[in-house]
């Protein structure tokens, strides 16, 4: 968990089995939290690693694992290899273009595709709001059969792996075609790779859905609104907003969309928060900050922190209780995490219009219904490199005292249910 303006949320450990295909470097985000982002200082320690690098480096050889040949050491090999063999597994070494890429993210901005794989599986996981692949029409839970990038044969696909490596290779300018199966039809879906900034929000409620799209790759994006049928089967005075990351300006989006379902006449509120791994403690406590009665004077805890040299809180930011909010329901899954659990926390902790009957979770393959359970925080140095280093520096306690890392929020029996009764049973709950 990460806390400032460069601060970034980790939604889980690293796996093998788990790719994110935004095609720019396949890391997640870290936690709710800030980065405090520092230079490192001269001292013993770092006399004692400037040694041990050194060493490394004049010695030291490495196996390339692509061609197969000894190579010499590299500063990035040496300390890669420390903090990720060494350390737990949320902290982490990057590069300074990595750190570029990261920083980027965290604002919203991404280089790729917009496709995430949470298992081995071609199953798509998650779509990416606004990207490449969200804009073709593909979709979370279409399973991808075969690809190709304009002018080449047609590659077929057993593992997410390997969709991963044929993006990655895809020029920019050539157009790339997966063939998916969805609904027992196989489907040609069309897109090329491309910077683009990412939405958050989704907004329904019995007549209309409310989207943030861009019509440049980089460009504003604008909240855009369209009559539907009742898709989601909510009622008149129900409203529902997924929200997919605490990044970027997730919060205005989710500030607009009240708004909106203000001017709608909706009073209840399902909060769709399955697959958001985290991001900015900022971000999180803006949003939990429009969700809670706060008098209109902000500024209250949503979250404090213990670590071994420092002690704090996070409070909520400037936006105030949307007044309309009459009654909230929250849905989670086993990849909601981190800041996603702090705000969940910060709502059972303050009550009122949310309360742990309405907190509804997926059940996972095993037919366990839990949120991932992470509730440490992560400080990122900053290397006059360029390039960062990511360590454990302290644990997440909720204003009411929890600490989940570890162990995830459960809820009750009733509230556990399949993917496709989540929207039902948030709805019943809503009273």
């Amino acid at each position: 968990m990460e806390h400032n303006t460069d601060n970034r949320q980790n939604k889980g450990k690293k796996s093998k089995t788990i790719f994110a295909l935004v095609l720019a470097v396949a890391i997640l985000v870290s936690f709710v939290g800030g980065y405090f982002s520092f230079y490192l200082i001269n001292g013993r320690t770092a006399f004692v690693a400037a040694e041990v690098s050194r060493i490394m480096k004049n010695v030291g050889y490495v196996v390339d694992p692509v061609t197969g040949e000894m190579r010499e050491l590299t500063d990035e090999d040496i300390a890669d290899a420390l903090v990720n063999s060494f350390l737990d597994d949320y902290s982490d070494y990057y590069t300074a273009e990595e750190y570029r890429k990261i920083k980027a993210e965290g604002k919203g901005r991404y280089d790729g595709v917009g496709l995430s794989f949470f298992s081995l599986s071609t199953e798509i996981g998650k779509v990416t709001l606004n990207s490449p692949a969200d804009k073709s029409g593909l979709q979370k839970g279409d399973v991808v059969l075969c690809g190709n990038s304009y002018g080449q044969e047609k590659i077929d696909f057993k593992t997410s792996e390997e969709v991963y490596n044929f993006l990655v290779a895809a020029p920019s300018e050539k157009q790339i075609t997966l063939t998916v199966v969805r609904g027992g039809e196989q489907k040609d879906f069309s897109f090329y790779k491309s910077e683009y900034k990412a939405s958050y929000v989704t907004y329904y409620d019995s007549q209309t859905v409310l989207r943030f799209r861009s019509e440049e790759p980089n460009g504003k994006l604008i909240a855009q609104s369209e009559k539907i049928e009742n898709v989601l089967g909510l009622g008149d005075d129900t409203a529902y907003i997924r929200l997919e990351q605490f990044e970027g300006d997730a919060a205005d989006q989710v500030e607009n969309a009240l708004e909106f379902m203000e001017k709608q006449g909706r009073t209840k509120l399902i909060l769709d928060l399955r697959d958001n791994g985290g991001g900015y403690v900022n971000i999180m406590s803006d949003i939990a900050a429009m969700l809670i009665r706060n008098d209109g004077k902000g500024n209250m805890v949503v979250a404090s922190y213990e670590g071994k040299n420092k002690s704090g809180v996070f409070k909520s930011g400037a936006y105030n209780f949307f007044e309309h909010l009459t009654t909230i329901s929250v849905i989670a899954n086993e990849r909601s995490a981190s800041a996603s659990e702090c705000l969940i926390g910060a709502l059972i902790s303050y009550g009122d219009i949310f309360s742990e009957d309405r907190l509804v979770i997926e059940k996972n393959s095993q037919g366990v219904a839990k949120t991932y359970g992470k509730g440490i925080m992560q400080t990122t140095y900053r290397l006059i490199s360029g390039g960062a280093f990511k360590l454990t520096t302290a644990r997440i306690l909720w204003p009411n005292g929890n600490c989940i890392h570890g162990k995830g929020i459960y809820t009750s029996e009733i509230n556990s249910v399949d993917s496709a009764d989540a929207i039902i049973r948030a709805e019943q709950t809503l009273g």
